[in-house]
Formats: structure tokens, sequence, C-alpha cells
């Protein structure tokens, strides 16, 4: 028994006894340590976690500058030759538009050319058109003229055919009156020398007969003075007029030429105003043709040129957005595991403080 208060005071003061081997010195001695090593191990996680924050800063700084590094590289690398393309499209742009420049004052020159040139033949239209209308009234007037040189011609016809039966008929008793009056003449000389004779035989009884007969004499040689002059006026007169109808026939010939050559001028006249009829509209036509295809070339070109622009900006929009894109996330793909570690880091602070 007394070993046994013995064995249960040695206990007791094994277990709480003031002695360096008792139980309590032990758990006194193992919580120091233990606190001890919570303190160092609080040292430790606080440097980890300054040290680790630092280094993560470091890191993650660094990362970034690379990243934004080759973030501004590629962005510039790849704008830099978008910008350049965008460059030489504009370029490309501003020669197109000076092209089309030149080719506007060509086509404004061709225009005002054209409207010289329609202008021109307006004028020269307007001319022979005034000449036209001069040349019908001309022709009115030498139809007039030819109405009443047929007239004329019908009238001197009648007046020929009357002069020509006149002729026939004179031509017959011409050689009968040139012989009667020969015998006349001749009568008239022997009477002449015999009332001479008888005169100078009885002039002072027969001075009042010879009187009376040369009286007669006179009145017959006056007579046969003015038959003569009467045919030869007539010869004179059919003379003229067989002249005159052949003038009349030579003007009458002269104006069916001139009605032919009238006739055959407003022919060319009416063909030469077709032709320049046609030659104007075909111009026209010509010109308008032209200027609907520099247009419609010029509308391709604008639509051709605004695709390929619109093509270049999406395309490089659309690289830059993929680029972007993966920047982004090769970000998060470099960074989620740091951000994990640093999670777990606090999470096993945390659980350190708690403990």
């Amino acid at each position: 028994m007394d070993d046994l208060v013995k064995e249960i005071t040695n206990l007791r003061k094994t277990l709480s006894g003031d002695e360096e081997g008792s139980l309590i010195s032990q758990v006194k001695m193992l919580r120091q340590d233990s606190n001890d090593q919570q303190k160092k191990l609080q040292e430790s996680f606080d440097n980890f976690a300054k040290h680790m924050t630092e280094n993560n800063q470091k890191a993650f700084i660094k990362a970034l500058k690379e990243a934004m590094k080759d973030f501004n590289q590629n962005l510039t690398e790849q704008f830099g030759e978008n910008f350049k393309h965008l460059n030489q499209a504009v370029e490309k742009l501003v020669t197109w538009q000076q092209q089309y420049k030149d080719e506007l004052e060509v086509i404004k020159q061709y225009q005002s050319q054209f409207t010289g040139d329609m202008k021109q033949a307006s004028e020269a239209f307007t001319t022979i058109v005034d000449h036209a209308k001069q040349f019908t009234e001309i022709a009115q007037n030498l139809k007039l003229l030819l109405e009443s040189m047929d007239k004329q011609k019908d009238v001197l016809f009648i007046q020929e055919k009357a002069l020509s039966e006149l002729l026939v008929t004179m031509k017959d008793h011409i050689p009968e009156f040139s012989e009667n009056t020969r015998k006349m003449i001749s009568e008239i000389s022997n009477g002449v020398k015999h009332v001479q004779a008888e005169t100078v035989k009885v002039i002072s009884d027969y001075s009042s007969e010879i009187k009376t007969v040369n009286n007669d004499m006179k009145n017959t040689l006056a007579d046969v003075i003015k038959g003569t002059h009467s045919s030869l006026s007539d010869g004179i007169k059919a003379s003229v007029k067989t002249i005159q109808e052949s003038i009349t026939e030579l003007q009458s010939q002269t104006a069916e030429i001139i009605k032919n050559h009238g006739a055959q001028l407003q022919s060319t006249q009416a063909e030469m105003k077709n032709i320049l009829i046609d030659g104007i509209n075909k111009s026209q036509h010509e010109v308008n043709a032209g200027l609907q295809e520099n247009a419609r070339i010029i509308k391709e070109g604008v639509l051709a040129l605004d695709k390929e622009l619109e093509k270049s900006l999406t395309d490089s929009l659309t690289s830059l957005g993929k680029q972007l894109a993966s920047l982004s996330e090769k970000f998060v793909h470099d960074y989620l595991p740091l951000t994990e570690r640093l999670r777990e880091v606090v999470r096993l602070a945390k659980h350190s403080e708690d403990a």
C-alpha cells in the first residue's frame, strides 16, 4: 500500500510537479516549442508571402511588360502592315481619283468640242434651211416664169406658123412683084423720056398737062415706094420675129435646163439635209454611248475599289481581333495557375490562423 501511495505520489509529481521531467513541464515546453514553431512558421509564412508577393508582382509586372511588349510589337507589325496596305490603297485611290479627274477633264473638253461642233452644225443647218427657202422661192418664180414662157412659146409658135405661111405665099409673088416693078419703072422711064421730048417740043402749050402728069407720077412713085417699104418692113419684122422665136426657144431650153437643175438641186439639198441629220444623230448616239460606257466603267471601278477597301479593312480588323483574343487567352492560360497557387497559399494561411 505504501508502495502504491509512493508510486501514486511519484506519478503525481511526475504529472504535476515542477521538475523538468514532469508531464506538465513537458507539456509547457511542448507548448512553448509549438508556439515558437508557430511564430517561426508565421514569420516564415510572412516572409514567404512577402517574397511571394514581391516575386509575383515582379513576375506579373515582367510578364505583363513582356505581354504588352509582344502585344505592342504584334500590334505594330499587324497594324503597320495593315496601315501599309491601307496607305497603298489610299495612294491607289488618289491615283485613280487623279486619273478620273483627268478623264473628266478630257470628257469635258470633248463635250465642249462636241457642243461647238453641234453649234456649228446647227448654224450650217440653219443656213441650209434659209437657202432652201430661197431655193424654194426661186423655184416657184422659175415655175411661174416657165409657165409664162410656155404661153409665149405657144403664141410665138402660132405667129411663126402664120409667118411661115405668109413667107410661102410671098415666095410665089415676089418674082412677079419684081417683074411688075421693073416693067413699071421701064414704062415710067419711057413715059418720062416721051414727056420730055414732047415737053421740049410743046413746053409752052402743055405745061399744065406736064404738071398733072408729074403729080400723077409723083403719087405713083410714092405708092410704089410705100409698097416697097412696107414689104421691106414686113421682111424685117419677120426676121425679127424669127430671131425672137429662136431666142424664146433658147430661153425655153435654158429654163428647162434650169428647172431640171433646180429639181436636181432640191434633190441634192434633201439628200444633204438627210445626210447631215443622220450624221448629227449618229454623232449624238456615239457620244451618248461613249459617255454611258465611261460612266459605267467609272461606276464599276468605284464599286470594285469600295469592295476591295471594305474587304481589306474587314480582314485587318478580323486578324487584329483574332490576335487580341489569342493574346487574352494566352494571358489567362499563363496566369491562371499562379492565381490558383495564390489562392491555395491564402487558404493555408487562413487555416493556420484558425488553428
